[in-house]
């Protein structure tokens, strides 16, 4: 019988970090993988998602660069040349996590599908694997809605939907989240007929109203076709392909037809045949639970990434794994000492043109907590950079409380998902909006967009106040001694 420290199980963004992690310190560690090493990420998740969108932007680059003199805006769109780039860029970044490079960093890789016989013991394909402790690291999936016919009609996940071998002409995307609207721009700029389904007014609802309404506007603006509010009832078989029953509000009722369907809804954590309920692990449809170190209800055992269902993010993931290294390293001799996760700063990134990023608290989360606050915005329109590379359009929305304590923050626009960092930073350690204002920023960048917000705190709590004006003008003694024109 093979005996470990660990043994991690999933080897995706969140098992890779950990074992890597472990391995480093001196631990004997198994990766156990029943399909390919990097997990959703690198295979059909973020990577291709992204390269993808990539692709589209530089579509529309191409298009617009008549007004730039560059080109004619004729560009035509070869799939097949997007597709060799896209399978260029997973093969480079496969190479960071091979069994070889493992191995070097000692961890050992097992390829098959493991079940749980107790806490300390793993089953990988009949052999054994005797652990101090048990990382479950196995991610999650893309569940279907209920919805009646579907599963006949068929349709794409987003995991089928990277791995298409041709475009279809039209595609009826139901979900209007991050997911549904990265898809649903992409397709459209490759030249798909788009129609986003979505059960709430606008896409995005968990963002600041703004932001949804701002990528709405794009979408709808490039062809795209939006039907909010509604909800898929039935899925039938159409002359054209496919077709979902929509029910508004007002139990009207419409088919819309398209000749593919991309499901863009709900995930669930990848548990089947692990056998949690045989050793205590607790577990529903929404994940693996888990307290803020990690640990799930079974001594010995922790979850971390997608399968937890708290954050479903590559970056989480990782963040979630250096935690739980960190207190299986304690665990043993200073259990008193764990480090938590810290959820109060977590950074989402929408990877749409233009991007939307926030963290913190939204608008209506301070005033469901009674929280006195300031709302500070400020436009790309006025930010130079963005008007010089003609990346105008879209907003940064902060949030501070009444002493500039920054509270949260928001952003449509270019680039919004590394200028977010700096505002993450500063709500993760509760920096005033002085800290971002006195900061020097160059000129002309795009990273000035967070100092050009919080300078909005003091045109609201001085410039527009009456009376700060008055006593900044008495004792700079500004206008004293002058005698009025004539």
């Amino acid at each position: 019988m093979a005996r470990y420290d660990a043994v991690i199980i999933g080897g995706g963004a969140a098992g890779l970090a950990a074992a890597r992690g472990l391995g480093r310190l001196g631990a004997r560690v198994a990766l156990v993988e029943k399909e390919a090493l990097g997990g959703d990420c690198i295979a059909w998740g973020c990577v291709p998602s992204k390269a993808y969108l990539h692709v589209a932007r530089r579509l529309r680059d191409a298009r617009e660069g008549v007004g730039l003199g560059v080109g004619d805006g004729s560009q035509e769109f070869d799939f097949g040349a997007a597709r060799a780039f896209v399978a260029r860029v997973q093969a480079t970044l496969a190479r960071q996590d091979t069994e070889e490079v493992l191995r070097q960093a000692g961890v050992e890789v097992r390829i098959g599908s493991p079940r749980l016989l107790a806490p300390d013991r793993v089953e990988v394909d009949g052999k054994i694997l005797e652990t101090r402790h048990v990382v479950l690291a196995t991610g999650a999936h893309g569940v279907p809605p209920p919805i009646e016919g579907l599963p006949d009609v068929g349709y794409l996940d987003s995991r089928r939907a990277l791995q298409l071998s041709s475009l279809p002409k039209s595609l009826l995307i139901l979900g209007g989240g991050p997911i549904g609207m990265e898809f649903a721009q992409m397709y459209q700029r490759m030249g798909v007929a788009v129609t986003l389904v979505e059960s709430n007014p606008r896409p995005l609802p968990r963002e600041e109203p703004e932001a949804g309404e701002y990528l709405l506007k794009l979408l709808v603006g490039e062809g795209a076709r939006f039907l909010g509010d509604r909800r898929a009832v039935r899925a039938v078989r159409t002359p054209s392909g496919k077709g979902l029953v929509l029910r508004a509000k007002d139990g009207t009722e419409q088919t819309v037809e398209a000749e593919e369907i991309l499901v863009a809804t709900g995930r669930s954590p990848n548990v089947e045949g692990l056998d949690l309920d045989r050793v205590g692990v607790a577990h529903d449809g929404s994940g693996i639970r888990v307290d803020r170190a990690m640990r799930t209800t079974a001594r010995g055992i922790w979850a971390i990434g997608d399968c937890n269902g708290l954050y479903q993010f590559a970056h989480m993931a990782e963040h979630e794994a250096g935690v739980c290294v960190q207190n299986i390293v304690r665990s043993r001799l200073l259990p008193f000492l764990l480090e938590h996760m810290h959820f109060r700063a977590v950074a989402w990134v929408t990877f749409t043109d233009p991007e939307v990023a926030h963290c913190g608290l939204t608008e209506a989360e301070a005033k469901e907590r009674g929280i006195r606050h300031h709302v500070l915005t400020y436009d790309f329109d006025q930010l130079d950079r963005a008007v010089i590379e003609g990346r105008p359009g879209g907003l940064a929305k902060v949030l501070t409380d009444r002493r500039g304590r920054l509270l949260g923050a928001h952003m449509v626009g270019a680039h919004a998902g590394e200028l977010l960092q700096e505002l993450v930073l500063g709500v993760r350690k509760g920096m005033r909006v002085s800290d971002i204002s006195q900061t020097v920023h160059p000129y002309p960048t795009f990273v000035q967009m967070a100092r050009r917000a919080a300078n909005v705190y003091y045109v609201r709590t001085v410039f527009e106040n009456p009376r700060r004006v008055a006593f900044l003008r008495w004792l700079g003694g500004f206008g004293r001694g002058f005698a009025p024109e004539t």
